[in-house]
């Protein structure tokens, strides 16, 4: 390795910052999006350096075609080494800066099949939230016209079209149409939503790696999936604490003066997969606290006692934290969950 690039990403025009391995300032300029590869295919084996965002899995695998080094940072890491007013050619020192910290950590590039799996749950993310929109306007504006529909899609699709057929309820013309029109729309929405789900259950059943993670109490097909595509092959991690942590599932610790304090979950990371692994947690959690103790096992036994002690949220997020910790060991390990 020669030199450091550094690479602020923008849509069309890209600052590029490039300083030798001793700390030389060697250039700092804007290029054009047509002309990057090839500046970049000019280049001696570098390592180079981006900020994650949008796009930069994608640069993240075209630079590398030409043997070099490419890594990518959280933008959090970055925003406390730039220098002055907030522009492109600060940021793409301050990228360079950030990577020649000692113990920097940097964020694991995902392939091509990997995407496609994320693009499968973001979607997916975004109708979940359509259908939650949708549910809450038709409740809403129904109450306008004194129609009190429980809460819960199934409920609407079994209630409304009782309502829409009473000639004897304050509903007009123009407001029965489009409460059959909102109505279609859920019901497509919802059809949508389970197509999507048996393609990520009939991808989970060809990864080996996912089928392991489906084992774990707390973890279905959609959490397995999206577990894959975070942890990779487990190697961006030193160990599953880690792991846990770069999903924010680990205090957020506020200490000085030597006393230590210990507050909530950071909250980092993908907090559409942590979504996932509580509400997992959350159902074995409800499970366990129901069951007989001749029937529990350690792991119901350890929840009672968290639960005991701390409460029912405090055990769903330890549950959560524990499974994020025995997933990455799965997958490192290539072995099988044994439960106790």
């Amino acid at each position: 390795m020669e030199q450091i690039i550094g690479i602020d990403l923008a849509k069309r025009i890209f600052q590029v910052n490039i300083v030798s391995v001793q700390g030389e300032k060697k250039a700092n300029k804007m290029i054009t999006r047509e002309k990057l590869m090839a500046f970049i295919a000019q280049q001696p084996p570098s390592r180079i350096v981006m900020e994650a965002c949008g796009s930069a899995n994608y640069w993240s695998r075209q630079f590398r075609q030409y043997g070099h080094d490419v890594r990518q940072i959280s933008p959090q890491y970055v925003a406390p080494f730039r220098m002055g007013s907030k522009n492109d050619k600060n940021d793409a020192v301050a990228i360079v800066e950030a990577d020649s910290r000692p113990g920097m950590r940097y964020v694991p590039e995902k392939s091509i099949e990997q995407q496609d799996i994320q693009c499968l749950h973001r979607v997916r993310q975004r109708l979940m939230k359509n259908k939650t929109a949708l549910i809450n306007q038709i409740r809403g504006l129904g109450l306008e016209y004194g129609i009190a529909i429980p809460e819960g899609a199934h409920k609407i699709m079994a209630c409304l079209p009782d309502y829409l057929e009473d000639a004897e309820n304050e509903l007009t013309t123009l407001s029965r149409q489009l409460f059959h029109e909102m109505l279609q729309e859920l019901q497509d929405c919802k059809q949508r939503l389970k197509e999507l789900d048996i393609r990520l259950a009939l991808i989970s059943q060809q990864n080996e790696d996912t089928l392991r993670l489906e084992s774990i109490p707390g973890i279905g097909p959609l959490g397995a999936s999206a577990l894959t595509v975070a942890l990779g092959g487990s190697t961006d991690f030193q160990n599953g604490r880690h792991f846990a942590s770069y999903l924010g599932l680990v205090p957020k610790e506020y200490s000085s003066g030597g006393k230590v304090r210990l507050l909530g979950i950071t909250k980092r990371g993908d907090s559409y997969l942590r979504g996932l692994l509580i509400h997992g947690a959350r159902s074995v959690v409800y499970r366990a606290i129901n069951l007989p103790e001749e029937r529990c096992g350690s792991l119901q036994r350890w929840l009672k006692g968290i639960i005991a002690r701390s409460g029912v949220n405090k055990a769903v997020v330890a549950l959560a934290n524990k499974n994020a910790r025995i997933a990455w060991a799965l997958i490192n390990q290539k072995a099988a969950y044994m439960a106790k």
